[in-house]
C-alpha cells in the first residue's frame, strides 16, 4: 500500500469547496458532479471534500471510478475518508490538463489506484497526506504505464 492520508487543511480562499457525506455518494459520479459544481464545469480551480463523519464512502452504483477531466481540482479527506468498493479510484481522461491534487484519500480498489490514458499523465497529479490505496492490481499505476 501506498502512504497518503493526513487531514485536509482549510480551502484557499475563493476557491469553491463542495462537501459530501458518505449518504450523499452511491457511487464515482456523485463526486465527478461535485467536481463540476467546485469549478463551475472547469472554469477554476475547486475542492471537494469527502466528509467520513457518517462512515465509509462505499459506492454501490456501477460508476465505480473517478474520471478526472479538468485542472485544478483538489481531493481532500476530512476525518480520515476512505472510498471502498472502486473499480479503478481515479481514471484520468484522454487530454486531462493536469493539477491534481489528492490529499489524505484512501481508496480500497478492484484494479489500481490511477489509470491514465498517457503515461506523462501521472506527473500531473500530486499525493499528500498520508492515505493508501490498496488495490489488487499494482497499486497507483496501471499496468504497463508510467
Amino acid at each position: 500500500m501506498m502512504g497518503l492520508a493526513a487531514e485536509a487543511k482549510g480551502p484557499k480562499r475563493g476557491v469553491k469547496e463542495i462537501v459530501l457525506t458518505a449518504s450523499q455518494v452511491a457511487s464515482a459520479r456523485d463526486i465527478e458532479e461535485a467536481i463540476d459544481q467546485a469549478t463551475d464545469y472547469g472554469t477554476h480551480p475547486g475542492i471537494v471534500t469527502l466528509d467520513a463523519r457518517e462512515g465509509d464512502f462505499v459506492y454501490t452504483e456501477p460508476d465505480r471510478s473517478i474520471n478526472i477531466y479538468c485542472a485544478g481540482v483538489t481531493l481532500r479527506s476530512l476525518t480520515g475518508a476512505r472510498i471502498l468498493n472502486c473499480g479503478d479510484g481515479l481514471f484520468l481522461d484522454p487530454g486531462f490538463p493536469g493539477d491534481l491534487l489528492v490529499e489524505g484519500m484512501t481508496f480500497v480498489c478492484e484494479s489500481v489506484g490511477v489509470s491514465a490514458a498517457w503515461t506523462e499523465d501521472y506527473d500531473r497529479v500530486t499525493f499528500a497526506g498520508t492515505g493508501s490505496c490498496a488495490a489488487s492490481a499494482s497499486g497507483w499505476r496501471a499496468p504497463g504505464t508510467g
